[in-house]
């Protein structure tokens, strides 16, 4: 098994969803080897030119790297099972240099149905299943609660596409009379969009610009980073509107959103990604708002 330690992944989720997918494959006793570590690497070699297959856990240049090695200097066709997340943020680079490594023995794990189908155009014949996050949570039961407040869990980024969430509290305030109140619990990452070549230094700063010249200041209460455990006590748990206007191109599963659903509060998020998904899991309890084409790439109305 090739996989990262959690502790050194970006993204936070990460480092719950990949020790849950260790131990998921942990019944066949795998040896787990980190591949930006030369000497582990090198020490795990025999086990992996010997192995019934490999699992790599998280698509990155690192990962990429040992599957060359073992391909094309070693000569191994012992078969890999990839899980896909991890690459999209930076355009599926790591995935596109898997080119002349691939054998039809090799299997892709997707988190999402819409990855799956991102890949097999790419990859035409690729064997690629559908199996989500084995993160073991149990749903409750729908709670219905009158104007309850609206909560977004997640990076302050660009991918995020935050600004349009504050432009639509303007629309609720300004046109529907409806002001209501949103929580903004995550920090800012200052990673840009990488796929659509965007950056903007101090996005935190510049969106309550936005929201003071929209208004809405007032409606908004920025929470910073929480911890997962504070984050089931103090959200979670609690009743809320889980809203998400996402465009990122790694949305392959919304740990935030499925986490709040999983404590029966309903979600209006993105049609893009994971999302789709959870429109199908959670029956009657997800709004999607459409994803449009531009020239300037995906956007989604404010209105909707």
């Amino acid at each position: 098994m090739i996989s990262p330690p959690a502790r050194t992944v970006l993204w936070s989720s990460m480092r719950e969803i990949l020790p849950a997918i260790e131990s998921a494959w942990r019944p066949f006793n795998p040896k787990v080897v980190y591949p930006a570590s030369a000497a582990a690497f090198f020490e795990a070699l025999p086990a992996l030119l010997t192995a019934k297959r490999i699992v790599v856990t998280f698509l990155n240049a690192h990962s990429v790297t040992a599957m060359r090695v073992l391909r094309q200097e070693y000569g191994s066709r012992v078969p890999f099972v990839i899980y896909l997340h991890g690459d999209g943020t930076n355009g599926a680079q790591a995935l596109t240099e898997l080119n002349g490594l691939l054998t039809k023995q090799d299997q892709f794990i997707s988190s999402c149905s819409a990855d799956a189908r991102a890949l097999r155009l790419c990859l035409h014949g690729a064997k690629v299943h559908v199996i989500p996050f084995p993160l073991g949570a149990k749903a409750r039961k729908p709670r219905v609660v009158a104007n309850p407040p609206l909560v977004y869990v997640g990076r302050v980024s660009e991918q995020k596409n935050l600004h349009t969430l504050i432009w639509s509290l303007w629309v609720l305030k300004a046109v529907f009379k409806r002001p209501m109140r949103l929580s903004i619990y995550g920090r800012e990452d200052g990673y840009g969009s990488p796929n659509m070549n965007l950056h903007t230094p101090n996005l935190g700063r510049r969106l309550k610009a936005l929201a003071k010249r929209l208004g809405v200041e007032a409606l908004i209460e920025w929470r910073g980073h929480c911890e997962s455990a504070t984050l089931e006590r103090e959200v979670y748990s609690k009743h809320h509107v889980f809203v998400s206007a996402s465009l990122h191109a790694d949305e392959n599963f919304g740990l935030a959103a499925f986490r709040s659903l999983c404590s029966g509060n309903p979600a209006a998020l993105t049609r893009w990604g994971a999302h789709t998904d959870l429109y199908r899991k959670f029956r009657g309890r997800v709004r999607l708002a459409r994803v449009y084409r531009g020239s300037h790439g995906p956007f989604v109305s404010p209105l909707e």
